[in-house]
C-alpha cells in the first residue's frame, strides 16, 4: 500500500483577512480566495499551495451571514485563534478506502458528489469520505475524490512546502494502527494532548501552525 502524506490541511479561523495578513507576513505569500461552501457550512476559503497535488485550505465564516450562520460556521467563528482541526487525503477509489477503514474499526460517512465554480471559472468537483474515531476525531483524515477537477494546487500561490508534520495524542498507539492501515505516512508521538503540528517554509521564512485536530464537527 503506498504511503500518503496528505492532499490538504484544514485550517480553520475566525477572520478570514486576518489570517491572511498573517500568513502572508510569516511566509510572503498571500493566499488566494477560493470560494464559499455557503448553503451547507456558511464558510468561505482561501487557498495556498504546498507543492503539486497539497495545499493549505484557510476556512473561515462568511461575514455577510451574520447571525444566520449554521452551525459549523458558528462554531469555526467562535474559536479564539486559527486551528489545524483536519487534514484530507486524495484518493481516486472511495470504495477500497472505506474498505480499509471498517476492517481498521472506523466509522465512515459517504458524502454525495458535490461541485463549485471557483473565482478563476473553472468547476471543482469531488466526493468526500469522512472516517469517525471517539477517540481520535479530527487527527483521523477525511478523503476526498477531485473527480475530474484541476486540483486547488495548481491554482494557488506556490512556493510553500511543508518542512515537518507530526500528530500527538495522549494514546498515540491506536493512532499509529489506524495510519498504518490507512497507509498514511504522518508521525505520531505521545503527549498530554491531542495536537496536529505542520511548519511550513518559503525559502528562509518559516511559519508553524498548530491545531487541535478536534474534526469537521468541530
Amino acid at each position: 500500500m503506498p504511503v500518503t502524506l496528505f492532499d490538504h490541511l484544514v485550517y480553520a479561523v475566525p477572520n478570514l483577512q486576518a489570517a491572511n495578513d498573517a500568513l502572508t507576513a510569516a511566509l510572503g505569500l498571500r493566499p488566494v480566495y477560493g470560494g464559499e461552501h455557503a448553503a451547507d457550512y456558511g464558510t468561505c476559503n482561501a487557498l495556498l499551495s504546498l507543492g503539486p497535488q497539497c495545499y493549505l485550505e484557510v476556512l473561515a465564516p462568511v461575514a455577510a451571514a451574520g447571525a444566520a450562520l449554521p452551525p459549523f460556521a458558528k462554531g469555526v467563528a467562535a474559536l479564539p485563534e486559527g486551528d489545524v482541526i483536519s487534514f484530507g487525503v486524495a484518493t481516486s477509489d472511495l470504495p477500497a478506502v472505506q474498505a480499509r477503514a471498517l476492517a481498521a474499526g472506523l466509522a465512515v460517512r459517504p458524502s454525495k458528489a458535490n461541485s463549485r465554480v471557483a473565482p478563476q471559472g473553472h468547476t471543482l468537483r469531488w466526493q468526500g469520505l469522512y472516517l469517525d474515531h471517539d477517540l481520535y476525531r479530527g487527527l483521523v483524515p477525511f478523503y476526498i475524490d477531485w473527480m475530474d477537477s484541476v486540483h486547488p494546487s495548481a491554482t494557488a500561490p506556490a512556493g510553500a512546502v511543508v518542512q515537518d508534520i507530526v500528530v500527538v495524542h495522549p494514546q498515540p498507539e491506536g493512532l499509529r494502527a489506524i495510519y498504518a492501515a490507512l497507509g498514511i505516512g504522518i508521525a505520531v508521538q505521545a503527549g498530554n494532548r491531542p495536537a496536529l503540528v505542520v511548519t511550513l517554509v518559503n525559502g528562509t521564512q518559516r511559519c508553524t501552525l498548530v491545531g487541535s485536530g478536534r474534526g469537521l464537527g468541530l
